[in-house]
């Protein structure tokens, strides 16, 4: 049988200052100290007030992991509340232990500081996979999506982007030379930009447009450049965020952070976009490409509605242990985006 502390007893101070943010962490609102000091007598058996509220200050003045709420008057204690990406950032630094992926106070920060709002259905796909993967909540507390999305670009034209990035460069360079060849008093201009972004085919032409004369052979390497051009110009809208994900997973397994739900989420995705295919292709619609967005939407959203009712979080779409119902819940939410 194990012994009650006695008031007074000496409790580890990092077991008690982590129960107190793991506290204000479960409540979607600010605590006051007198609920914090009933939590932690029902807890720890830590019972005085000068002590707890020595832990709440070290928090929030040494430590910088909590904020204080002063009382709206004179004579009521004060609240406390984590509120803010630094908060957390310390707590990860301070008290590595503690799971912040795992509290939705941490998400909502998350999306509130970064400017991410989860009635986009993109943003309800980031929230389930940072309430899932440790290391990508983790890249968050230290970097915008803007930066990470920054890197992912440069492992891509470092890998797969790079030989598509020389090919394309290839072609270009041909036609230049061939024109050469035919012009040789012709300077080439110095501004000449080929790496922008999202052109047309009529753009792409119009960069080349000082170029007067042009061959066939010429036109023909114009074709093929913007041809790999528009590959990779795909690749960048559509690979650095699957090369974040993959970085991260492979992270959580290397460090051995993987739950048995994070990996099912990944197979259950790739098998939603399997399914929506093969109703697409029963359907025999294939110019409607609407349409095949809209079951990969759906599909998705049935994996999204299991992991919501088993995590209970978003705790906004949470109203029922039955998933099919919290499925009808985000279909009903994401209506026009679907």
């Amino acid at each position: 049988m194990i012994e009650k502390r006695q008031k007074g007893d000496h409790l580890e101070n990092k077991e008690t200052k982590a129960s107190i943010i793991e506290f204000i962490l479960e409540s979607e609102k600010e605590i006051s100290e007198p609920v914090i000091r009933d939590r932690l007598k029902g807890k720890h058996n830590v019972t005085d007030q000068g002590t707890i509220n020595k832990h709440l200050h070290f928090l929030w003045k040494k430590l910088g992991c909590i904020e204080r709420v002063p009382p709206i008057k004179q004579g009521i204690k004060s609240h406390w509340n984590i509120t803010n990406v630094e908060n957390l950032r310390n707590i990860k630094h301070e008290f590595p232990k503690i799971l912040l992926n795992s509290y939705e106070k941490s998400i909502m920060i998350i999306f509130n500081e970064r400017g991410y709002d989860i009635r986009k259905i993109e943003n309800l796909d980031f929230y389930i996979k940072l309430l899932l993967s440790a290391s990508l909540f983790d890249a968050f507390l230290d970097t915008d999506i803007h930066e990470l999305m920054y890197k992912a670009k440069k492992i891509y034209l470092r890998g797969e982007g790079y030989m598509k990035t020389n090919n394309y460069e290839y072609h270009v360079e041909k036609f230049i030379k061939m024109y050469e060849e035919v012009n040789q008093d012709f300077k080439i201009p110095t501004d000449l930009k080929i790496y922008q972004r999202h052109m047309s085919k009529e753009a792409f032409f119009k960069i080349f447009e000082e170029f007067k004369i042009k061959t066939d052979e010429m036109i023909k390497e114009l074709e093929e450049a913007y041809k790999i051009y528009k590959e990779i110009d795909e690749d960048f809208d559509n690979k650095p965020g699957k090369i974040l994900l993959e970085h991260f997973i492979n992270h959580d397994i290397y460090k051995d952070l993987e739950s048995p739900d994070e990996s099912r989420f990944f197979i259950d995705l790739k098998e939603a976009r399997r399914k929506a295919d093969k109703i697409w292709i029963k359907e025999a619609n294939f110019k409607n490409i609407d349409r095949f967005i809209e079951l990969i939407r759906l599909e998705e959203l049935k994996v999204y509605s299991e992991i919501i009712q088993k995590y209970k979080k978003p705790s906004m779409f949470y109203i029922s242990e039955n998933s099919d119902l919290i499925y009808d819940e985000l279909k009903e939410a994401y209506k026009d985006q679907i």
